[in-house]
């Protein structure tokens, strides 16, 4: 048994090689004989800004599905965001928990617009294109 986790670890790569070094196995699980770590099985949440150019403002959330949710944005599902659609998604960034998501949103809807702009001008590694690194640096005045 020792041996079939050892070689499983072992062709993953360098993370791998150095867990290889401890007897223990904790924080893996085993997926179709795999060992692999359980980082990789959890859900990522996602922290997200949206523009509405109909409105002329920016939008704020948190979901675990990027994609499906600014979908239901774009297609009025959602009471808060029907009126200003269509929606560009701007800035988005990962995060490993629910709650890391959920406090990061909460800092960003407490950001006025001028503050929310510099904070995505800052970390541009967000935005999630050319196009809209052009709108957010234009809305910015840069």
């Amino acid at each position: 048994m020792e041996r079939k986790w050892l070689s499983a670890l072992q062709a993953g790569g360098r993370w791998f090689e150095s867990i290889c070094a401890h007897k223990s196995v904790k924080g893996l699980k085993s997926y179709n004989g795999f060992l692999i770590p359980f980082l990789f099985l959890e859900a990522m949440y996602y922290c997200y800004i949206l523009y509405s150019k109909a409105k002329g403002c920016f939008y704020k959330g948190q979901t675990d599905n990027l994609k499906a949710r600014v979908e239901r944005h774009n297609s009025g599902m959602e009471k808060s965001t029907s009126d200003g659609v269509p929606w560009v998604l701007c800035w988005a960034v990962s995060k490993p928990s629910r709650s890391e998501a959920m406090k990061l949103e909460s800092k960003l809807k407490n950001l006025s617009r001028k503050r929310l702009l510099i904070f995505m001008m800052k970390y541009q590694d967000g935005i999630v294109g050319p196009d809209e690194l052009l709108l957010v640096q234009q809305l910015s005045g840069c």
